[in-house]
C-alpha cells in the first residue's frame, strides 16, 4: 500500500497545458505511471470534449487505483453506490465501447478499481476543484505485444506466450516481468538464438 495523502502527491500529479486540446480535441499521455485529479484540467476549458488519452503498447492494459480524501471513517448509515454516485471520473475504452464511471466510495485506497481491456482509454474528471477530493493513480501493466521472426505462431497465455516454429516441433517461452519479456527468442529459419 502506498502512503499517499494529499500534499505527498499533489506536485506529481499531471497539469494539462492550457494549449492541451487545441489540435484534435484530446490530450495524449504515454508516461508508465501517472497521478491524476481534478487539478489536472483546471486551465483547460471543458475537459469533458478534451479527454485525457492515456497510451500504452499493444498488448499492454492500464491499472487505475483511486485515492479518496473525501472518504471519512465513521459509523452509521451510508448510501450505497447503488443509491448514490459521485462521479469522480469516467473511463472510456474505445476499441470496445466500455465506458465505465467511478464514484466515491467506503475506503480511502481502492487498488485497481478499474482495470482496461485494451491499451488505449480515454478518461474524462468530472469536477474542476482547488481542494481535490479524489487523485487517480494510473499504472501500465503487462508487456507489449512482440515482434517475433517469420515463420512462427504464438500464443498468448496470461503472462506467458509460446513461440512455436511453423517448420519444425522447436518452441520457446518468454515471461512477463514488470513489462518486460524475459526468455530467449529463436529464429526459426537460422540455427542459433537472438536473446530477447
Amino acid at each position: 500500500m502506498l502512503d499517499i495523502t494529499k500534499q505527498n502527491v499533489l506536485d506529481k500529479v499531471l497539469q494539462l497545458p492550457r494549449e492541451a486540446c487545441k489540435h484534435d480535441g484530446r490530450h495524449i499521455q504515454s508516461q508508465r505511471v501517472g497521478f491524476l485529479s481534478p487539478l489536472s484540467s483546471k486551465h483547460v476549458r471543458h475537459e469533458k470534449r478534451c479527454p485525457l488519452v492515456i497510451k500504452a503498447e499493444p498488448g499492454q492494459r492500464i491499472s487505475f487505483t483511486l485515492y479518496d480524501f473525501a472518504f471519512r471513517n465513521e459509523t452509521g448509515p451510508r448510501f450505497s453506490t447503488e443509491q448514490y454516485c459521485q462521479q469522480y471520473f469516467v473511463i472510456r475504452e474505445p476499441f470496445v465501447g466500455s465506458d465505465v464511471t467511478i464514484c466515491s466510495g467506503d475506503e480511502r485506497e481502492r487498488p485497481q478499481v478499474y482495470i482496461s481491456r485494451t491499451h488505449e482509454v480515454a478518461v474524462e474528471l468530472s469536477a474542476k476543484s482547488d481542494q481535490p477530493t479524489f487523485i487517480i493513480k494510473y499504472e501500465v501493466i503487462g508487456c507489449p505485444r512482440l515482434k517475433t521472426p517469420e515463420g512462427t505462431v504464438v500464443t498468448y497465455n496470461d503472462d506467458v506466450i509460446k513461440v512455436s516454429c511453423n517448420n519444425s516441433r522447436e518452441s520457446f517461452t518468454l515471461k512477463c516481468v514488470n513489462n518486460t519479456w524475459f526468455g530467449e527468442l529463436r529464429n526459426c529459419s537460422i540455427p542459433g538464438s537472438i536473446p530477447f
